[in-house]
């Protein structure tokens, strides 16, 4: 998106741009053999910037409905406390709030879920952006479920490594919930495809040689 604004407004010529993405260290974000839990993760910040609200809502939800399904959130923020007084208020007892955690610990518990969440608002300038804790999800071998931009929705849906519904529609999302607590072995293929796709296409390593490359060839230019 930048890119193109740049190239529209500036009259840059494109092959002036690499893109190179976030990347993610296989070593560390990678599937462990674990026993596998009835459950969902969110990672992250719940901050101001975050949909939060979407996140309190689904709480809601499972927890009116599948008692026997744990929601497990790893992070903190400014809405935190937002998030803790739904819980008390609801008597939410399948959701585990962990706070935030070493990044080395993470994996262990994500590894355990069917399934990792994403809550982005829906403002155009995220529609490019592909949530980092998306990327990690996956590279755990976990898929990647809830309501985010275009370019991640696109991507989930064309590898097969989640579902990314619309703002707002808490069923859909449920829906897709449910389909993998009553096969979890759609769950885990679905997360072997996310895994893939991340060594491919966002390994820390190749991103990192790839900025060196560009870097050198821009030197040699000059």
């Amino acid at each position: 998106m930048i890119k193109h604004h740049l190239i529209a407004n500036y009259e840059l010529e494109s092959d002036r741009f690499i893109f190179n993405p976030n990347g993610i260290d296989p070593h560390i974000f990678y599937p462990r053999n674990i026993k596998k839990q009835n459950m969902f993760v969110f990672v992250g910040n719940m901050g101001f910037s975050h949909d939060v609200d979407q996140l309190i809502k689904v709480l809601c939800s499972l927890g009116e409905r599948k008692q026997d399904v744990q929601l497990w959130i790893v992070g903190d923020g400014e809405r935190r406390n937002e998030v803790e007084e739904v819980i008390q208020q609801n008597y939410l007892a399948n959701v585990r709030l962990f706070g935030a955690l070493p990044r080395d610990k993470i994996p262990e518990l994500v590894s355990q879920s069917l399934g990792g969440l994403v809550f982005d608002p829906p403002v155009a300038s995220l529609d490019s952006v592909v949530p980092i804790k998306a990327l990690e999800y996956m590279a755990c071998g976990v898929p990647v479920f809830g309501m985010a931009g275009k370019d991640i929705k696109e991507m989930v849906e064309k590898h097969d490594c989640g579902y990314i519904v619309d703002n707002g529609d808490i069923e859909e999302l449920l829906k897709h919930l449910d389909r993998v607590l009553l096969n979890p072995a759609m769950a885990t293929l679905m997360g072997q495809n996310g895994r893939k796709f991340v060594l491919k296409n966002f390994n820390k390593e190749h991103t990192i040689k790839a900025f060196w490359e560009a870097i050198n060839r821009y030197n040699e230019e000059v």
